[in-house]
């Protein structure tokens, strides 16, 4: 130590320790990250309003349409709207756009639901959509689901770099898409797309297309975004939801519709207890055979 210079006190409460670190510049957004997260947010904003205001127009023109076609389930689709409308209109401030999303989706997937398990896929009375009678709308349905579960599967990173995983996820999709165009293009129920009417009627059913869709595919697609959504929910990552759970509604309301179907085929399925059992409780008599037995 030099001998000029004075003794070293103790350190000042003003004076910073040399030990502290400094500040991080990471704590926060910086002025352009805000920026960019303020826009996402309006656009995401946006994307929810305009998707609530096409399924609320969807669901008013499904009910009035059906109505002025004389729909056998026109009184069903009355009830269910207003009741529908009321819970949106008096819960609308508690609601977030998202969930008003995932409740008129559900509305909707459950009017078809419904309408096929009263009436059947092949009734073109009972339910209209967009011009859309209940048999096409049960085949886009599963169409949908179908391509749903091929883009949730090749989300997963063992799927994608397997090539013997991606062949066969991807001649199954083609091969399950196939009967629904033939039956589009030739206006065939769904039952006769099951069968494999006019194109492939040599195989079992339990080979045909739809029936490995509606009952091996669409249900892996549907534990897929559960678990997508599961963990989505226990990261707390909100935004990572939406697309898993918007999933597991379209491909449940598939499943149930398509497995409700089969069973007017007479063909087994998973539902087919579940259906038995609604008709043993309502219609007793058994004289009576079940649609399509």
């Amino acid at each position: 130590m030099n001998a000029h210079e004075p003794p070293a006190g103790p350190a000042s409460p003003a004076s910073p320790s040399p030990q502290a670190p400094a500040a991080s510049d990471t704590a926060g957004f910086t002025p352009d990250e805000l920026a960019r997260e303020v826009r996402r947010l309006k656009r995401r904003r946006i994307w929810f309003l305009l998707a609530n205001i096409l399924l609320y127009a969807l669901a008013l023109e499904a009910t009035v349409e059906s109505i002025w076609r004389g729909s056998p389930l026109r009184w069903w689709l009355v009830g269910a709207l207003a009741i529908y409308l009321a819970f949106t209109a008096f819960n609308w401030k508690v609601l977030s756009p998202m969930v008003r999303l995932f409740t008129s989706l559900l509305y909707l997937l459950g009017v078809i639901v419904f309408a096929v398990f009263e009436l059947g896929a092949a009734s073109d009375t009972g339910l209209w959509v967009a011009g859309l009678g209940l048999q096409r709308l049960m085949l886009l349905v599963v169409a949908v689901s179908i391509g749903i579960t091929a883009y949730l599967l090749l989300r997963i990173r063992f799927v994608r770099r397997t090539p013997t995983l991606l062949v066969i996820v991807s001649g199954l999709v083609v091969y399950s898409l196939i009967p629904l165009g033939v039956a589009t293009y030739y206006r065939l129920p769904f039952a006769a797309a099951v069968r494999g009417d006019h194109y492939w009627t040599s195989p079992p059913y339990w080979m045909q297309g739809v029936y490995v869709a509606s009952q091996g595919l669409i249900p892996l697609g549907f534990i897929v975004a559960l678990a997508l959504a599961l963990w989505a929910f226990l990261r707390n990552r909100t935004e990572a939801m939406v697309i898993p759970t918007i999933s597991m509604l379209i491909l449940l309301a598939a499943f149930a519709a398509a497995s409700i179907e089969l069973t007017r085929a007479g063909l087994p399925n998973m539902s087919d207890a579940v259906y038995m059992h609604y008709w043993d409780k309502f219609h007793p008599q058994r004289d009576i055979e079940l649609p399509g037995r």
